[in-house]
């Protein structure tokens, strides 16, 4: 696939099917991953991959499986989402969470080893390294659709229990 097709196909896909990727393509994704450039040329990233469905199922106890009508106008307003289509796309997304991941083929685990409070940083440089791994992430979900996979992200909104 020629990149600037790569770049126009890379969509969020929440809805897979059950196939297995083969373990030299999961490889050749992660390397692109770690071909992103860095600030500090450390690359402190790691990247746990998980294909086994009974792994997936017992992490993602944490994760609620639906959300109410009324929670999700809360987040809504939180989110402070006023464009319809906007709105209209996280009603579709949201209550997806749970069953996205438990039916995808593999489920990538980006690390980042964060020198700083991510939350709270001194000042801009500080949040180099959560750039970095942006990229990186990036660089796997154009791998994946270069692949021919679909992926999608989920970033926790709350902060979860520690296991």
């Amino acid at each position: 696939m020629v990149f600037y097709e790569v770049i126009e196909k890379r969509r969020t896909i929440r809805d897979f099917e059950n196939e297995t990727i083969p373990e030299e393509v999961v490889e050749r994704i992660i390397s692109s991953g770690l071909k992103a450039p860095t600030n500090d040329h450390m690359r402190d990233w790691h990247y746990i991959v998980i294909q086994d469905k009974d792994t997936v199922a017992n992490l993602l106890e944490i994760i609620p499986k639906g959300i109410s009508d009324s929670d999700m106008e809360q987040l809504l307003k939180d989110w402070n989402l006023k464009d319809f289509e906007q709105q209209e796309a996280y009603r579709n997304a949201v209550p997806k969470q749970h069953r996205m991941l438990l039916d995808a083929s593999v489920i990538v685990i980006p690390l980042l080893k964060q020198k700083t409070d991510i939350l709270h940083p001194e000042n801009l440089s500080h949040l180099n390294g959560f750039a970095s791994i942006w990229c990186s992430i990036e660089n796997i979900f154009l791998a994946s659709t270069s692949e021919g996979y679909g992926c999608t992200l989920r970033s926790p909104s709350v902060k979860p229990p520690v296991l």
